[in-house]
């Protein structure tokens, strides 16, 4: 009997915890499917969107050590914990005002923006907390009405805010004064240099944004009168050229004549700084050396593309249609194929993960022209 006695409190103990918790890891799943559908909807794209629910371990310390604040289980905030880890710093604003609006019924009292009151070696701790609630907008509907008043706390910090809290988590020192003093000063330089390093990526971020706005409006005033733009080609001018150039335009609607399908006239960032590099990789580095190659090209480009696309099954978005950038891609062929020997293995080597049919069949093409070449020198 002394034995079941003394179990008792800790059985007590965890079927109260289990009550508590019930609810709240399908609550958590249903919050991060709303809260990324409502960010994805208002144009805002985070690193991810993820949830937690307390162990029960760590719910019986925090208990145990806040016992005068917190009586039981349900009492604790934090036993449901959402994060939302954003790439810039600025973002933190953006989430929080779109997810307030709709999704959450945020308690002001219990709620902090620890950024304003960070100290000079906290920058892990820069996070805008919430306590919340589900709102009543979504409340009212049947498949969330279990939800109603269940409260949970919500953090928003960057990326790299959110690397500094896990890693000093970690570690084991989340005060100031835990942390033993001689390695406090690396603690404060590490925080500085991380602070810095999400400005900086944040600057980078925005000087790009202007970058291709203003490259773009060069790129368009540069065709609407009629001259060729000496731009050097990156992933952002090269994306301008093949939205506003008429003769990639014009080179791309007779390939995709030639085989019955349409033009897609998207550009996708991935592919189009894939051929940036590329063209710069064969001494096509300036938007103006890229049109006058396209146009003394133009031919060939043609019949290279038709003859190889006429064979071969295409998937995906490209079943009914041809990139408008595809011309770009061949001509890329074709300019690797007049180069020497060793400058051209020298670029197949660059570009020896590409595991398109496309180029393992052009390595094959110049492989044997190779040999032609050598049989002719004999």
């Amino acid at each position: 009997m002394v034995g079941m006695n003394r179990k008792q409190p800790a059985q007590l103990a965890r079927s109260a915890y289990e009550e508590a918790v019930a609810d709240l890891d399908d609550l958590g799943r249903h919050l991060v499917l709303i809260i990324e559908n409502t960010l994805q909807n208002a144009g805002i794209y985070v690193h991810v969107v993820r949830h937690r629910v307390k162990k029960f371990e760590s719910a019986t310390q925090k208990l145990a050590s806040t016992f005068y604040r917190f009586a039981q289980f349900r009492d604790l905030h934090d036993l449901l914990g959402v994060r939302v880890i954003t790439y810039f710093p600025d973002q933190v604003n953006e989430v929080a005002s779109c997810i307030t609006k709709t999704v959450l019924s945020i308690d002001a009292d219990r709620s902090i923006d620890k950024r304003a009151l960070h100290d000079f070696d906290r920058f892990g701790y820069m996070s805008l907390h919430y306590v919340a609630t589900l709102s009543n907008s979504y409340c009212s509907l049947p498949a969330y009405a279990k939800f109603q008043g269940i409260r949970f706390e919500v953090q928003i910090r960057s990326i790299l805010q959110h690397a500094w809290a896990e890693t000093e988590h970690d570690l084991g020192y989340k005060s100031q004064y835990g942390i033993p003093h001689d390695f406090r000063r690396r603690f404060s330089r590490l925080a500085g240099l991380l602070e810095l390093a999400d400005e900086e990526f944040q600057n980078i971020r925005n000087g790009l944004t202007e970058y291709r706005d203003r490259t773009q409006a060069v790129i368009s005033q540069k065709v609407a009168d009629g001259l060729s733009s000496t731009l050097k080609i990156d992933q952002i001018t090269l994306g301008g050229f093949i939205q506003n150039n008429n003769l990639l335009r014009d080179i791309s609607k007779r390939i995709a004549s030639n085989l019955g399908k349409q033009v897609d006239p998207k550009t996708y960032p991935i592919i189009v700084g894939r051929q940036a590099d590329y063209l710069n990789s064969i001494g096509i580095n300036t938007l103006h050396d890229l049109e006058a190659r396209l146009e003394a090209s133009q031919t060939p480009i043609i019949e290279l593309a038709t003859v190889w696309l006429s064979g071969r099954a295409q998937y995906g978005r490209f079943r009914d249609k041809i990139s408008v950038s595809l011309p770009i891609h061949y001509l890329g062929f074709i300019e690797l194929l007049k180069l020497d020997e060793e400058e051209a293995r020298r670029i197949f080597d660059i570009f020896a993960h590409e595991s398109t049919d496309e180029f393992r069949d052009l390595k094959l093409l110049f492989e044997r022209q190779q040999q032609d070449r050598n049989q002719g020198s004999r």
